[in-house]
């Protein structure tokens, strides 16, 4: 859940250009869907409880 290896990245797909999150996990490549709920989670897991 250490989000400093999180971070955007920009692809090419059938002529079209977009951004995805990736993730560099040990020594792992997670990106697009996968990576956007394990950082949305990271991010969840940080706020404060009240």
């Amino acid at each position: 859940m250490d989000r400093r290896g999180h971070g955007w990245i920009e692809a090419e797909w059938n002529g079209r250009k977009g951004r995805t999150i990736e993730i560099l996990w040990q020594g792992h490549r997670i990106w697009g869907v996968t990576a956007a709920i394990i950082a949305n989670l990271a991010k969840r897991l940080e706020w404060p409880t009240a």
